[in-house]
């Protein structure tokens, strides 16, 4: 069974129109696969951009700019030899795919380090679609997902564990990310505005498989601290998911932390 929200399939990069391209700042590795087609289908001078190392071949180290990146934001690859030059990579980003634990049901979405992405997620309450696959989904797992479909009800009612006097400890806690640009956070509780709701949603969704009983807290927790960055509420969502989502480290200490600052309302 594979679930996706509505706009899966017609989601398309913003390419030179990004404020936020997501061809720098990130590590970027070569699949076996595209690397071996790189040495037939790139000239020498493209093969030269690309960055050899004893692990594998990167387009581009952390916190560097992909040498195919042209000024106008638009990636040589692509206009050179067209999208199926790219690696798995480039190709699938910012989509992701959830599995359940015997792999019967697959839900795919799109992360929210894109901010296309975070702008689908949140200008509206997400509607979700799924389709039969060739595997079936046992009992358990399909108990799974009707427990996160009552979860994702909730959160998009805008039910969710309360945060008052544990804010401290919160902000205290998102303090000690390991992140790749610095965050800061305000002295004091924020109000969250409406598309937290919809932000909530999007976690529960993205998370619940692989952390069934505190997919809710972090959560809750996420929304809180995207509205304490302040400023435009899409976009610190997607400064946070950049931090809390794509760096596993951080993603399990927040997941194992959480439950000793408050706990989910099952």
């Amino acid at each position: 069974m594979l679930i996706k929200p509505d706009f899966f399939d017609s989601f398309t990069c913003r390419a030179s129109r990004c404020r936020h391209t997501c061809c720098a700042g990130w590590e970027i590795v070569v699949d076996p696969d595209t690397e071996r087609l790189y040495e037939s289908l790139l000239s020498g001078d493209e093969r030269s951009r690309l960055i050899r190392t004893p692990d594998g071949l990167l387009l581009c180290r952390e916190g560097e700019r992909c040498g195919f990146l042209n000024p106008d934001g638009l990636c040589e690859l692509i206009l050179s030899h067209g999208e199926d030059s790219l690696c798995d990579i480039c190709r699938e980003h910012p989509r992701f795919y959830s599995y359940s634990d015997d792999g019967g049901i697959c839900e795919a979405g799109v992360g929210l380090c894109c901010e296309e992405a975070a702008r689908l997620w949140l200008e509206a309450d997400p509607r979700f679609i799924s389709e039969d696959d060739s595997e079936d989904a046992g009992d358990e797992e399909l108990k799974l997902l009707d427990s996160q479909a009552e979860q994702l009800r909730l959160a998009l009612d805008g039910e969710l564990p309360g945060i008052g006097a544990e804010y401290g400890e919160l902000r205290e806690l998102y303090g000690r990310l390991e992140t790749l640009e610095p965050l800061v956070f305000s002295d004091t509780a924020p109000v969250l505005p409406d598309s937290a709701r919809r932000l909530a949603a999007y976690y529960i969704y993205r998370w619940y498989f692989e952390y069934p009983r505190t997919a809710v807290l972090f959560a809750a927790a996420n929304c809180v601290m995207t509205a304490a960055l302040g400023g435009d509420f899409i976009d610190s969502a997607r400064r946070l998911s950049c931090e809390v989502e794509y760096d596993p480290d951080n993603t399990a200490m927040l997941m194992e932390s959480l439950p000793a600052i408050f706990s989910a309302k099952k």
